[in-house]
């Protein structure tokens, strides 16, 4: 079981996702307290509109973080199923981190026969129906995230 689901097991978490991978960022989130913080790779950031690479292109970054802080270090590993391969999950899971958090609509299908130790956190927005939602629970996944907030409203007060 993945440290973020023990985690979640105990006590409600502050989990940050980062809107950039610098350690400036890293380092604000663990100092003001976040209990998980997840990274991107392959992907387009909304909230923050930028843009990030392969898993390589940070690995010193990912190393260091995973090094230094004893959390859950998750990682969005991509943006479309072409970009979440299983030589990038293998980098993940080399690196340290516990979990991948993906879009189902971006998750692979061979992700959830994978037998590998990450824990797998899939979300969904408003655009799955409630029929959809309930039938993540028989998929063989550690976490459901539910994003509430619509993709053209990121950045807008709560």
């Amino acid at each position: 079981m993945c440290k973020l689901v023990q985690l979640l097991k105990r006590k409600t978490a502050l989990i940050v996702s980062l809107p950039g991978n610098l350690l400036e960022l890293f380092n604000a989130a663990v100092e003001g307290g976040a209990d998980a913080i997840k990274i991107h790779f392959n992907t387009e950031h909304r909230a923050s509109g930028l843009r990030f690479g392969p898993i390589a292109e940070y690995g010193e970054l990912l190393s260091d973080m995973c090094r230094t802080f004893s959390g859950p270090i998750g990682a969005v590993a991509g943006d479309s199923i072409d970009k979440v391969t299983q030589e990038e999950m293998k980098r993940l899971t080399s690196a340290g981190v516990d979990f991948v958090s993906l879009y189902a609509h971006h998750a692979p299908g061979w992700l959830l026969g994978n037998n590998d130790p990450i824990g797998k956190m899939i979300a969904v927005n408003g655009d799955y129906g409630e029929g959809a939602v309930s039938a993540f629970r028989f998929l063989p996944i550690d976490m459901l995230e539910a994003s509430i907030v619509p993709a053209g409203e990121y950045g807008s007060p709560l």
